[in-house]
This record gives structure tokens, C-alpha cells and sequence, in this order.
């Protein structure tokens, strides 16, 4: 038994909004608890759907600030090996 009359407007300001459906967030959630496995098996995913990528990780040499081990505690820059992290989109048509 609805307690609370919805909008049904479709040409509100901010477009098909979901609470044209629902009166609060208490009742989409009340809805989406309730009707979960039905709603998944509408149109269910046997695959992810994410976009495959390739992380490709290069050392090289760089320097960092060193605070601490110098005798007349000046800063320094101390040599050190850093890594670079590069994320590289996978076509999937070519192979």
C-alpha cells in the first residue's frame, strides 16, 4: 500500500529520475531487496565486461631528498632505483 503519492514526470529538470518510481531511497532499497535475483536474471552477464589492459612496470634510475644521514644535516639527493607503472589498453580485435 502506497502512503506517499510519487511524481510521475518525465520531463522534470534532471531527466528519468529514479524517484519517479520510488517515494524515498528506503523504498527503492525495500524494492531492489526484495526483487534482487529477479532483476539480475533479466539480463544476466557471463562475462565481465571490463576493458582488458596491460600494466607494463620500467625501472630507471632517479634521485630522492635524503633528510637524515648526512653529518651536517643538510638535505641531499641520493640516487635510487623508482618504478614507473604504465597502463596500456589491450585491442581485442586484432589478436
Amino acid at each position: 500500500l502506497r502512503t506517499i503519492k510519487i511524481r510521475v514526470n518525465s520531463h522534470n529538470q534532471y531527466g528519468n529520475n529514479i524517484f519517479n518510481y520510488f517515494c524515498n531511497t528506503r523504498c527503492l532499497y525495500d524494492y531492489l531487496n526484495k526483487h534482487a535475483q529477479v532483476i539480475a536474471n533479466i539480463a544476466p552477464r557471463r562475462e565481465a565486461l571490463e576493458t582488458p589492459i596491460k600494466v607494463e612496470k620500467e625501472k630507471y634510475e632517479s634521485t630522492r631528498w635524503d633528510y637524515g644521514s648526512n653529518i651536517d644535516d643538510r638535505p641531499q639527493r641520493v640516487p635510487y632505483m623508482a618504478t614507473r607503472t604504465t597502463i596500456k589498453s589491450v585491442d581485442n580485435d586484432n589478436g
